[in-house]
């Protein structure tokens, strides 16, 4: 087939200037350089092309308990009540700082004119868009049909000076109250999915409370905090800061403390590590998969005579408290109830040198002090010595678990594993993405496997893959390491 060269000329207005182009188009073939006939030289204007600039990132902060959290935000919220005679209820506001607009909106009142009805309007300005030299002002008014002017306007200083005059539209209009919000947004990896929070001017505490993650540790589970403050507890020029932390269930003392800045902009913080990022590996059936999380999991049973049936525990290495929990028995005192309690301890937190415990133990009431407290091995070595709140109790299983997580293009959504010690297969078996290929799936897997199975220091190691459906054989097969 022959080639064929086409020219097309295009004009564009480009700075005032006519600009024409030259297009080659080839068909069946390598393109050919237009001949001299077709070749046009064309001069182009000097013209400045401005780059887009990159989007600015939001800063974030971390430790080991807290990760993605993003810059404090601080809203000023106020709630504004009144009574309105407006037709069909609807008036329109508008939020000033001197002539600038902060916000706007509208509202209903409960009746419409010519009735009288009572309005609430609750109001949210950003702080980073004001600034602190002029008032904050909110002005009420109707919208003219006719004309779509502003008609019977009020204006209230929402800092509460002076008394708000009233007029044929509004009456009776007050700022009933007036607060600072502190909202974030980020991760948390803490037990139960509790983390405790306090808000401080200097040393003096503003607010404080607890809030809860969607899931608790050993997973990271999402954050979403909105905390309202009297702005009458704000007062001078000392910079706000946000405290995120964990309180240690022993010593009762903040750990894992996150110190954030509540400011306009994002200033410096304390105590702050940042995350592990975890890597990434593929091939054309298995990508985005993150580094394999070992875990040592292991199910305690025994029997306990326990106030309400309620005990807690603590997982130890030595003096550091690796885990922490609580559980019931079938009944509660007097009686024996039995009762059987799963600890899931990841490998990344624990040493190797020393031995690792769980102690059992009840909290008196009155005291807050741990008692009737037995210490289990949990290597299974030594017999664990009974009192009045438990006995018979022992290690029932204890196992390693491997979880991995990433994205799977295979058929019919279904691939294998195996983990490996060496040559030595520990455990086999098959998993299921969320969808098959030819799109790429969503790959959740975790794998138990007897401690018992896994031995010496030679280093454990993952395959996932799939089964050639005629010769059997594995196929894409993607080797991690396990740490």
């Amino acid at each position: 087939m022959k080639t064929k060269t086409i020219a097309i000329v295009t004009a564009s207005i480009l700075a005032g200037s006519s600009l024409l182009g030259y297009v080659g188009t080839t068909f069946a073939g390598k393109q050919q350089q237009p001949s001299p006939q077709t070749k046009q030289e064309v001069k182009v204007p000097n013209v400045k092309v401005q780059k887009p600039q990159k989007p600015q990132q939001e800063k974030t902060y971390a430790n080991n308990a807290f990760r993605n959290i993003g810059d404090v935000k601080l809203s000023e919220q106020y709630v504004i009540k009144g009574e309105a005679r407006v037709f069909e209820g609807n008036y329109n506001y508008v939020v000033k700082q001197g002539n600038k607009v902060i916000a706007k909106g509208f509202g209903t009142a409960s009746k419409g004119g010519p009735e009288w009805g009572t309005f609430s309007q609750t109001i949210t300005v950003p702080v980073n868009k004001l600034n602190s030299k002029q008032p904050l002002t909110v002005e009420l008014f109707e919208v003219d049909m006719e004309s779509g002017k502003q008609v019977r306007k009020v204006i209230v200083d929402l800092n509460g000076k002076g008394k708000v005059k009233q007029n044929d539209a509004f009456r009776g209009v007050k700022v009933v109250s007036a607060n600072v919000q502190v909202a974030i947004k980020g991760e948390a990896q803490v037990h139960e999915a509790t983390y405790n929070y306090a808000v401080k001017q200097g040393k003096n505490v503003i607010a404080k409370g607890f809030g809860t993650a969607s899931i608790g540790a050993p997973e990271w589970g999402q954050v979403n905090q909105t905390i309202s403050i009297p702005k009458s507890k704000v007062f001078g020029k000392e910079p706000l800061t946000l405290e995120l932390f964990e309180v240690d269930m022993e010593s009762g003392k903040a750990v894992n403390k996150l110190v954030l800045p509540i400011a306009k902009e994002a200033g410096a913080h304390k105590e702050v590590l940042k995350p592990n990022k975890d890597k990434v590996v593929k091939n054309d059936a298995f990508r985005n998969m993150g580094e394999v999380k070992l875990s040592e999991q292991y199910v305690i049973k025994g029997e306990g005579r326990l106030f309400e049936g309620n005990y807690n525990y603590v997982v130890k290495q030595g003096n550091k408290v690796i885990a922490k929990g609580f559980g019931t028995a079938s009944k509660g005192g007097p009686e024996w109830g039995t009762f059987s309690q799963t600890i899931t301890v990841p490998v990344s937190k624990t040493a190797k040198k020393q031995p690792l415990t769980v102690e059992l133990f009840e909290v008196d009431m009155e005291s807050g002090k741990q008692v009737n407290k037995v210490v289990v091995d949990l290597n299974g070595k030594g017999k664990v010595k009974q009192n009045d709140a438990f006995r018979g109790v022992k290690v029932a299983s204890a196992k390693l678990q491997a979880a991995v997580k990433g994205e799977a293009r295979v058929f019919e959504g279904t691939y294998h594993y195996a983990v490996k010690q060496g040559k030595t297969t520990i455990a086999q078996g098959y998993g299921t993405a969320t969808i098959g290929a030819p799109e790429w799936g969503k790959l959740n897997q975790t794998i138990s496997m007897d401690k018992s199975k896994v031995s010496g220091k030679q280093p454990l190691t993952l395959e996932l893959f799939e089964m050639d459906m005629e010769s059997g054989k594995a196929t894409n097969k993607l080797v991690l390491p396990i740490r």
